[in-house]
């Protein structure tokens, strides 16, 4: 069996990562090639074109400067899908670059799984008509999803478990665990470490890390026992980011993770955290945090314009008010950050309504022992990625839409 992939960030390269590992359990003869990075390399796929070099952008603005680079991508990806002729193609997240992918092996009569739907409950609902067109199955990751999808046109998309819920375990960090991982960090006793997360992609970071150092500043003038740990992902050289903490002289206080996010923030007791998966992590986590977005005011009127959500945060989203979102010019300065960060380091009752609303998340994306979609022979932390490798390597168009077993 040949199998393509597509996934062009580094959330949706690890994603794709674990879901290709189940893949080879099940179909150990597999051919697997695309487009990826790290994670999909060391489980074995051919990446033809490497999304850490070629795909991996951000904001609006970005987007229409790399448009040559996306384009040159979606070409060569057309051009293995007509030279491989694949039995099905998966494509994981990256929602704009990989719905054109379809259209295209829809033409070339190669069968389509979509891992994680687009936020059309969010904006932009008319994206379900393009899956209709071109995806013949969606493997959705929150439970509301194919009931609208449904309610829009389109019928092959399943509930398949958000990633997390297939090792929730990952998300739990006993005292003795904590200890000894802020002991390697250089955390002290009687220390207190916030966690920055400028995010996963180099121009989010040359963005953010400047005004989370300087937040942390702050925070350090009333409280100087608190330092920052700064996860660094694979797709960034740590070399780079510790020059620039150098030239914000704060390599004294704030020290670099390579690679070990979920580590961070287990060991840390608040976090200053960008949009996106990390906030989700956060949470399962147990890890109070503010959330932080930085757009250009073009990309945040769009938003504003077009949006049929008010909320930034994937956990707002889920369980409205669970956290502050800082989001405009006005709000994203280093003061308005540092007090909200100090209010998670000192005040206890404020911290508790967090982690209250973080057990209610939890409970929403973890499956039930009831669910149709579970049986006693399934592993529960390898259900997700089971579902979405059955919907490959099945010949079956109509699997998704079967949650009865």
């Amino acid at each position: 069996m040949k199998i393509a992939i597509s996934a062009g960030d580094p959330s949706g390269d690890e994603h794709g990562a674990r879901i290709i590992s189940t893949v080879r359990m099940l179909c150990p003869e597999a051919t697997i090639f695309g487009m990826g990075g790290s994670a999909l390399r060391s489980v074995g796929v051919e990446t033809l074109i490497d999304s850490e070099v070629d795909a991996s952008v951000m904001g609006f603005l970005d987007v229409i400067k790399s448009l040559g680079t996306l384009r040159r991508a979606l070409k060569r990806m057309t051009s293995l899908l007509r030279e491989r002729a694949p039995d099905v193609l998966l494509l994981v997240d990256y929602q704009d670059f990989n719905l054109l992918l379809a259209k295209q092996a829809k033409r070339l009569g190669i069968r389509t799984v979509f891992f994680i739907a687009p936020t059309v409950w969010a904006w932009r609902p008319g994206r379900a008509k393009s899956f209709q067109k071109y995806v013949d199955a969606l493997a959705c990751i929150f439970p509301f999803e194919p009931e609208v999808f449904k309610s829009l046109g389109y019928d092959n998309a399943l509930f398949v478990g958000h990633p997390f819920s297939d090792g929730l375990t990952q998300f739990t960090f006993p005292p003795e665990k904590r200890a000894l991982l802020r002991r390697e960090f250089g955390i002290g006793d009687d220390e207190l470490a916030l966690a920055l997360f400028p995010g996963s992609r180099n121009q989010e970071v040359k963005a953010l890390l400047p005004l989370l150092v300087a937040a942390l500043k702050k925070v350090r003038q009333e409280l100087p026992s608190v330092k920052g740990l700064v996860p660094v992902p694979s797709s960034i050289p740590q070399d780079e980011v510790l020059s620039s903490l150098k030239e914000l002289d704060a390599e004294d206080f704030i020290k670099l993770v390579s690679q070990r996010s979920l580590d961070v923030l287990g060991a840390s007791d608040a976090g200053l955290i960008k949009s996106g998966t990390s906030n989700l992590q956060a949470a399962l986590t147990g890890l109070p945090f503010v959330m932080i977005y930085k757009a250009g005011w073009l990309f945040r009127n769009i938003i504003r314009l077009c949006a049929n959500v008010k909320n930034y945060s994937i956990v707002n989203i889920i369980r409205p008010g669970t956290v502050r979102e800082f989001v405009t010019e006005d709000s994203l300065t280093p003061e308005a950050l540092a007090q909200e960060a100090l209010m998670l380091l000192k005040n206890e009752s404020y911290r508790r309504e967090q982690l209250s609303a973080f057990q209610e998340i939890r409970d929403f994306l973890t499956p039930s022992t009831n669910s149709p979609r579970t049986s006693p022979t399934d592993a529960p932390q390898q259900l997700v990625s089971h579902r979405v490798a059955e919907m490959i390597i099945s010949n079956d168009k109509n699997l998704s839409t079967d949650s009865s077993e």
